[in-house]
């Protein structure tokens, strides 16, 4: 059972590092252009989403909606394990009033390398 465990894990690693680059590690650094939710707000999102799908029965195509929530998940506890900073914006709001918008940031640059090894960490249950 320990090497199809390690087998699963390996497979689940490859596939969301790939996702991630070919995302542009959007999950942990969003372009916040419709929507200025903080990351970890906006992964929970997604998990709701593959929740429904699963309680109420609807696949996508060829989604693998329970894969999809794995990924989702470790997702979530990587970038709940990088530093946030919160910082207040204000933008006028469309009735030209100024409404404060909460943006979150990274403080720096997070390393693609350093993420990657933050969900390989998580996979491999190097992380408590």
């Amino acid at each position: 059972m320990e090497k199809i465990i390690e087998q699963v894990c390996d497979e689940i690693k490859t596939m969301l590092i790939a996702k991630n680059r070919s995302y542009g590690n959007s999950a942990a650094e969003p372009v916040n252009i419709f929507s200025r939710t903080n990351p970890l707000e906006q992964i929970r999102i997604r998990i709701d989403d593959k929740l429904k799908r699963i309680r109420d029965g609807h696949e996508y195509g060829t989604d693998d909606t329970k894969l999809d929530l794995i990924w989702y998940l470790i997702l979530e506890r990587c970038v709940g394990m990088t530093p946030m900073v919160e910082k207040v914006n204000r933008e006028p709001s469309v009735h030209g009033m100024l409404d404060p918008v909460c943006v979150y940031e990274q403080p720096g640059d997070l390393c693609s390398e350093q993420f990657e090894k933050q969900i390989s960490d998580v996979v491999m249950g190097r992380v408590k």
